[in-house]
């Protein structure tokens, strides 16, 4: 079992909304927009890879233009939650389908609650989207959170 890393498209969202966190991973948006890592972890070796800003607590207050850390989607999750009062949830139903020779098929859905107001959700009103995996779910919903912000 590994963490599912956010994808390049939510990570430049997740920047432009304030999600500043070093990460062991980030991506370089370039001709392949390639994914790096380095080799130990630690806010003290990130220097060497980026130009980065801290404020008086060391904190990352910001980085290179073309730069986007590539967290886990949980983390992201986590950060929604706790700063932006945002619960992405993931749900699954089995559907009853007739291609499939068992007769059920696991589908995923995703909901925003937005604390003290309301849900939004992909299986709600004419917009109904399910994914074949939990992790497509949950970075459609974080995605859908972002762009709330």
């Amino acid at each position: 079992m590994e963490n599912k890393l956010i994808g390049l498209k939510i990570a430049k969202l997740a920047k432009e909304k304030g999600f500043v966190l070093f990460e062991e991973y980030w991506y370089k948006e370039d001709k392949g927009n390639r994914l790096f890592s380095i080799e130990y972890p630690g806010d003290e070796c990130l220097g060497d890879y980026l130009s980065i800003t801290k404020d008086d607590k060391h904190t990352i207050t910001s980085y290179e233009d073309g730069y986007y850390f590539a967290t886990s989607q949980s983390l992201l999750q986590k950060w929604l939650r706790e700063n932006k009062e945002l619960i992405v949830c993931v749900g699954a139903c089995d559907l009853l389908t007739a291609d499939v020779k068992e007769g059920k098929v696991r589908h995923y859905y995703f909901f925003i609650h937005e604390v003290g107001n309301r849900i939004h959700s992909s299986s709600l009103g004419y917009e109904w989207k399910d994914f074949d995996s939990y992790e497509k779910a949950l970075e459609y919903g974080l995605k859908e959170a972002l762009e709330m912000l």
